[in-house]
């Protein structure tokens, strides 16, 4: 690899430096300041879904989530669910193996999967050279609209779905910038 090529791909590092590090901090107490008060809000709307399903206090629910999920999401006649989430539903297993049903801990899980969030998204935008980068991240961090995601514990699964994606975007972004030449058809 060229000297040139060498420092591009650092430049290009999606890791936090110590340069960031403040800008890094601030994104973080935005996020706290603005959504701490939803980990007082307890369980609302369909949350209750979390303490009605059997299958996730059960240590074998899991089981059901991923490969029976007519036994997970029903319960006598009554249908809790009418969609497949598994990943959704794993992360409600394990919190409730943590913490059990205690809605604050569940409500700073989502605060933290909207900073790790945030956080990509500003690196994905600084790695892409997109002017105000950390501007963006900030405002996409304080946005209104992210309020229900954020809140509303079942709404975790937009959050999912955005870090994800957000990860799939680095993992392209990485291999296009020095592709790998095993098994890869071109």
């Amino acid at each position: 690899m060229t000297t040139g090529r060498k420092k591009r791909v650092q430049k290009m590092s999606p890791r936090i430096s110590r340069r960031n590090a403040p800008a890094f901090l601030v994104l973080g107490v935005l996020i706290t300041v603005i959504y701490f008060p939803a980990t007082q809000a307890g369980f609302v709307w369909d949350d209750s879904i979390i303490t009605d399903l059997k299958a996730i206090s059960n240590w074998g629910g899991i089981w059901d989530f991923w490969f029976n999920p007519t036994s997970a999401y029903k319960q006598g006649n009554k249908w809790y669910e009418g969609h497949y989430w598994p990943l959704l539903y794993t992360t409600f297993w394990l919190e409730h193996k943590l913490w059990g049903f205690s809605a604050t801990g569940y409500h700073i899980v989502n605060i933290l999967i909207h900073f790790a969030n945030t956080v990509l998204l500003w690196r994905l935008f600084a790695r892409l050279a997109v002017p105000g980068s950390w501007f963006a991240a900030a405002v996409f961090a304080v946005h209104p609209l992210h309020t229900e995601s954020v809140a509303w514990i079942m709404a975790r699964k937009d959050m999912l779905a955005t870090l994800f994606c957000l990860m799939a975007l680095f993992v392209w972004l990485r291999f296009i910038e020095s592709p790998s030449r095993g098994g890869v058809v071109r």
